[in-house]
């Protein structure tokens, strides 16, 4: 990972998705990405997620994150999403996408 990268993570944001995490990946958030998790809401991460990775330098746009109360975000490989995107997962709802489940 080089120093431009390194630059750009959100150590707040990284800190708060691991906190949320309840499996062994890890999570890398960028800068320009809004987070919003409640309290009761859980992530599941197999291996390493970024999100709101800028696909260019003078990419500009903002990400967001968001999980409602018990709302359920499972990631199974390793997934890079960019700028521009914006996720939402509704209460009691469960969002999967990386992989096959096994």
């Amino acid at each position: 990972m080089n120093l431009k990268k390194i630059l750009d993570i959100d150590l707040l944001k990284t800190i708060k998705i691991k906190y949320h995490n309840s499996q062994k990946g890890t999570a890398v958030i960028f800068k320009n990405s809004a987070v919003n998790l409640a309290e009761n809401s859980s992530i599941c991460l197999s291996e390493r997620f970024e999100f709101g990775r800028r696909y260019y330098r003078q990419d500009n746009r903002t990400s967001a994150l968001s999980l409602a109360e018990n709302a359920k975000l499972i990631i199974t490989g390793a997934e890079q999403i960019y700028t521009g995107a914006y996720i939402t997962v509704a209460p009691n709802a469960v969002l999967s996408f990386g992989g096959v489940l096994q």
